[in-house]
């Protein structure tokens, strides 16, 4: 066992030095340099490079994620491709989703020993959606969920623009809770993306912006909401001007009825004519006539 250690450690030796007087180099291909990041859009091919320079002949390429062998994460078994050629590798993932992004290496090994690595960021396109329009009643509560999509996530704030009612605005912008805002996680715990008023005014009216900002790649989008108010009592008015037009063509058949009816009555006593009323019994004279006869 003595002897078996002692010939690994030999071997090693022997493989550094002649490692030491070989070189290796190896660099990422990048969007952003800086950050060493690779953008792509979800739903799209999602393509990674790395070139390696050296002087050793049986240097071999490797790619992993997160520190684990690409060929053994399951999510992207028959989605990926690896390739090769005068020194360029690639790696290609088909249909790439949201959950694809994330920190990648390149790394050159020879003779089972690592040499060199290039690190790889791959941040997607970030979304952000909104509903186009929100109708809320007056001190009831407001509600906007920002969905975000993109990985890394961004950090979201809001932009408020208010329409007050004597005309003028008023610009705000909200990168946590404050006054009467509240900004929450949603189901994903995705920070800030629920925006929260919890009794709304008339003041609150106007245009609301999500806006997602992913600082490695400075990448950003943004959705608008518009946000109408209406008057707690709005409802209530048609209602009220309903009552009031019954109300008046119940007043006018009434006075109708009732002149109509005296109408009548004095027409029935004016019908009856005086004959009528005065006219003398003869028949007793002629009886009396006819019993002389």
């Amino acid at each position: 066992m003595k002897y078996l250690v002692s010939y690994t450690t030999l071997l090693y030796i022997i493989i550094s030095v002649n490692y030491a007087s070989s070189y290796v180099n190896i660099t990422g291909v990048y969007d952003e340099p800086t950050t060493s990041t690779k953008k792509y859009d979800i739903k799209h091919s999602l393509q990674l490079a790395c070139n390696v320079t050296t002087d050793i002949k049986d240097i071999t390429v490797r790619w992993e994620k997160e520190g684990k062998l690409i060929s053994a994460i399951e999510a992207l078994k028959n989605r990926i491709k690896i390739s090769g050629v005068n020194g360029l590798y690639n790696l290609t993932i088909k249909g790439a989703e949201e959950n694809d992004g994330g920190n990648y290496s390149c790394i050159a090994f020879s003779g089972g020993v690592e040499l060199a690595r290039a690190n790889i960021t791959a941040a997607s396109r970030i979304y952000i959606r909104t509903p186009r329009n929100i109708n809320v009643v007056e001190g009831e509560k407001l509600r906007i969920h920002c969905q975000v999509h993109g990985n890394p996530l961004p950090d979201i704030s809001w932009f408020v623009e208010r329409h007050l009612p004597d005309g003028t605005t008023q610009n705000e912008t909200y990168y946590s809770s404050r006054d009467r805002v509240t900004l929450e996680e949603d189901d994903r715990h995705i920070v800030n993306s629920v925006f929260i008023i919890n009794e709304v005014t008339m003041e609150d009216r106007g245009n609301y912006s999500c806006r997602g900002y992913l600082n490695i790649t400075e990448a950003h989008d943004e959705s608008y909401t518009m946000v109408r108010v209406k008057d707690k009592y709005a409802a209530l008015w048609p209602f009220l001007g309903i009552c009031a037009e019954v109300f008046v063509l119940c007043a006018i058949i009434l006075i109708y009825e009732k002149k109509r009816n005296k109408t009548e009555l004095e027409e029935s006593d004016t019908d009856q004519s005086p004959d009528q009323k005065n006219t003398p019994d003869h028949g007793g004279k002629d009886s009396n006539l006819r019993h002389r006869q």
